[in-house]
């Protein structure tokens, strides 16, 4: 870590500037402890796994409660006689603007907004109200940067900084996040592209995108046998809806050549599960093509055929799942997260193990990792 004697101001009886605010940075930057001019503290934020936690100041402790994206939405108190009792509540609009933090009705006295980290967690101005996301600063109030990207070095392949051609979103320099802020953060104030972006979160169009291996191995646990970590079900048994089913969550066809307590070998069950997932692939992409068309993450991809594996190709249809095929239509990536549950069994009984899928599922979609793409 390293101080920074950041902030200064003009002192209009020397004509000159003094001091006035003084940072202690982490090794990536990230803001730790802030002091006035005369060196005393102020604050000291708290982080894990990178992730803004909880914030000391001179009122106590205050523990942060975020948004997907990383904008704080709520602080709770951390001080012992009144731990985990709300005391600020924090609204803004997609874009960051009209941000407002406010003591929650049941704050105790030390209720303060803890820090100035808000939008997806950037420092905003207490003067201009604009966000400082490292390469440049962001005005919320409009929804751009106030300087076009750049980069330190351009190519022939790559005349537009951070940008890709074939996505019309990414040619304006000002935009922030491709213009949908409910889906995308920018980590540095440079736009989303192949040089930035995660393999999990980049856009891609869908006839590139296949089920990733980590993503497989994820649908194998779920569908395998309990308490086996993604074991095939060797012998043919029926489901809860009676459906003959083997290996992992294949439903018996005629084709199979299987009955009742048949028993299949680890080969032919991956040979059943190749084909089934590439079906619900080729679904996937399908309704996504006839939908919107929008473009779609590794990430969102993946979930969306983990619905399909789950509860079947209905599951993509507007008599089925009508908010969430509306959603799609509308590009409109925070709605479809949050319309991916599925949790009754066939007789319509909320069942433990699918809505704990479901949630796993949503967190997905919204961009978490799940080890080797």
């Amino acid at each position: 870590m390293f101080a920074m004697p950041a902030v200064s101001a003009r002192d209009p009886s020397t004509n000159g500037f003094h001091l006035t605010t003084s940072y202690v940075l982490g090794e990536d930057g990230s803001e730790l402890t802030q002091q006035d001019g005369s060196g005393n503290w102020q604050r000291t934020n708290v982080y894990v796994a990178g992730k803004l936690l909880a914030t000391y100041d001179t009122s106590g402790l205050h523990f942060h409660l975020t948004d997907p994206l990383g904008t704080r939405r709520m602080q709770v108190s951390g001080n012992l006689n009144t731990i985990g009792v709300p005391d600020t509540d924090i609204q803004s609009l997609p874009y960051g603007d009209a941000l407002y933090a406010y003591p929650d009705p049941y704050a105790p006295p030390t209720a303060d907004d803890a820090t100035p980290l808000h939008f997806t967690g950037k420092e905003r101005d207490s003067e201009s109200g604009n966000d400082y996301f490292g390469a440049r600063y962001y005005a919320s109030s409009m929804g751009r940067f106030l300087t076009p990207d750049w980069a330190a070095k351009l190519t022939g392949s790559d005349p537009v900084p951070y940008a890709k051609l074939d996505n019309p979103q990414s040619l304006n320099l000002y935009t922030y996040g491709l213009n949908n802020p409910l889906r995308n953060v920018d980590k540095d104030g440079h736009c989303d592209s192949s040089a930035t972006a995660t393999a999990n979160t980049q856009c891609q169009n869908v006839s590139n995108l296949h089920v990733s291996n980590a993503m497989q191995q994820q649908i194998k646990r779920e569908e395998g046998l309990p308490g086996t970590k993604g074991a095939p079900a060797p012998k043919v048994y029926k489901d809860g809806a009676g459906n003959l089913t083997v290996g992992w969550g294949h439903k018996v066809t005629a084709a199979d050549h299987l009955k009742l307590g048949d028993t299949i070998k680890t080969d032919q069950a991956q040979k059943l599960f190749d084909s089934d997932l590439s079906s619900k692939e080729s679904t996937v992409r399908d309704v996504l093509t006839n939908n919107g068309g929008h473009q779609f993450s590794q990430g969102e991809f993946n979930a969306l055929v983990d619905l399909t594996y789950n509860g079947g190709p209905g599951m993509l249809t507007s008599g089925t799942s009508p908010s969430l095929m509306g959603a799609m239509n509308a590009g409109d990536y925070n709605g479809m997260s949050q319309q991916l549950r599925y949790t009754k069994d066939s007789a319509g009984n909320v069942e433990p193990g699918l809505v704990t899928r479901s949630v796993i599922r949503e967190v997905i979609f919204l961009g978490a990792d799940l080890g080797s793409q």
